[in-house]
């Protein structure tokens, strides 16, 4: 690996990608450390000491009973419905457990970057709502992987973090300048700003321009009326982006979250704000305008934390997934995008096209929608931009056996939004707008990474 430093991105050669698709393509594992640190900043709030000789376990043991019962309680209930979210309420419970539940999620975004060697060797963030810090601490571990693969390469990080409770930044700044001693010596990591107020349409700040810009679950529903104009809350930071720059939105992975940030994805870029540089870039040609809305989701595969596994033994009910959905936008200024069109149409056929081919074996390009894992074999929906699809179920689909993927030596953890290639596929028709491709003997894939 390289660095250019014209641009001061991380340049991928030789086997650098396949060795960043395999450290970051595992399960992911909140550190026992950055477990640790959460704990004893949580422990400080509650005027608690924590004692650094016991387990997780035996220190969770000292919260008192009443207390515990009641974090339990507001985790299980803090987005019931559509209400808007009071955290000075109950900000303790949302560190513990949204906190890791969000931190790997920017992992995914990141890696577009990175396989497309647009990844910044050292990079200023703005994460505008960061709450406790999750996507701060994402993209600290994941630069962390990064150093710790490349000990000749010097990295850095600068965070300017944005939110409106003073709870959450007083524990982000804790929790940021805690996990600093943990890292290796070729990464530094600098929490420039911490800026305490309200974001609106017609926020002003007196800021630099960044090398990434990030959101995350900061037009939930459950954010008051930050959905309502989220286009113009994003909008008036386009100017903060550096013209290389990446502009990053994580939202919730169930539908209505999902379309909600496709219909601000497609105004954005209707509008001449952004380009979109992944996921949903055009396959046939490039996008100009976006139109769908459909629906699709990211999951994420990691492992549960000891304080997971500690609540769900003491009452926790809420969901405890090993794949957490999410949806995302990678949005940018340059035209920049991660896969470019395919020229050699001829020898594929579009999505559209299935309709009239019901029983012919065919060629495919599409983007992964979305994965669902079945044990031995994963389930795709796929879908190329020539068809939009309602309904969950409507759309097209294939189950792909995993000694297929073992096959072509490539690991399938984090490949909802990558383009795949399948050759000589059998098109089923099932229910309405609905199609199943078989594989045969013949078939070839090729995730085109």
């Amino acid at each position: 690996m390289r660095v250019d430093m014209l641009d001061n991105t991380i340049i991928c050669e030789g086997d650098d990608l396949q060795k960043s698709l395999n450290y970051i393509d595992e399960n992911r594992q909140l550190p026992v450390e950055i477990e640790k640190i959460i704990l004893n900043v949580i422990f400080k709030e509650l005027g608690l000491k924590y004692d650094k000789s016991l387990s997780i376990k035996d220190n969770l043991d000292l919260l008192p009973k009443d207390l515990l019962t009641e974090i339990i309680w507001d985790i299980n209930t803090m987005f019931k419905g559509n209400r808007t979210i009071d955290y000075r309420d109950n900000y303790l419970a949302y560190v513990m457990y949204y906190l890791p539940v969000n931190v790997f999620k920017i992992w995914k975004p990141l890696l577009d970057l990175h396989i497309n060697s647009t990844l910044k060797r050292d990079a200023r963030i703005l994460d505008v709502g960061t709450g406790p810090g999750s996507v701060p601490l994402g993209i600290i571990e994941f630069y962390k992987k990064l150093a710790t693969v490349y000990e000749e390469v010097d990295f850095s990080l600068e965070f300017v973090l944005v939110d409106a409770q003073n709870d959450f930044l007083r524990i982000a700044n804790k929790i940021i300048q805690s996990v600093k001693m943990y890292l290796p010596s070729n990464l530094k990591v600098n929490l420039k700003e911490t800026i305490c107020t309200k974001v609106t349409a017609e926020s002003d700040y007196n800021l630099d321009k960044f090398d990434y810009i990030t959101m995350s679950n900061f037009l939930a529903i459950g954010e008051g009326n930050n959905s309502k104009y989220s286009y113009d809350i994003v909008s008036q930071f386009a100017d903060k982006l550096e013209e290389d720059g990446s502009f990053i939105i994580i939202e919730p992975g169930d539908k209505e979250h999902c379309i909600n940030l496709k219909r601000l994805r497609n105004k954005l870029v209707n509008n001449g704000k952004f380009n979109v540089y992944s996921p949903c870039v055009g396959i046939w040609e490039k996008k100009d305008n976006y139109e769908c809305s459909c629906f699709n989701t990211v999951r994420l595969r990691w492992e549960l934390p000891n304080i997971f596994t500690y609540f769900k033994k003491n009452g926790l009910k809420h969901s405890l997934r090993k794949d957490v959905p999410f949806n995302y936008t990678v949005f940018r200024k340059d035209g920049f995008i991660k896969y470019e069109p395919i020229t050699n149409i001829q020898h594929f056929t579009k999505l559209s096209q299935l309709r009239e081919n019901i029983g012919s074996v065919i060629n495919i390009v599409a983007f992964i929608r979305t994965t669902i894992y079945r044990g031995d074999y994963i389930k795709l929906a796929l879908c190329d931009g020539s068809s939009c699809y309602g309904g969950n179920i409507e759309g097209v689909w294939i189950d792909i056996p995993m000694d297929r993927f073992e096959g072509i030596g490539q690991d399938i953890k984090l490949i909802a939004g990558e383009r795949i290639k399948i050759l000589k596929v059998l098109v089923n028709k099932g229910g309405r707008n609905t199609f199943y491709l078989n594989l045969t003997e013949e078939s070839k894939i090729r995730i085109e990474y």
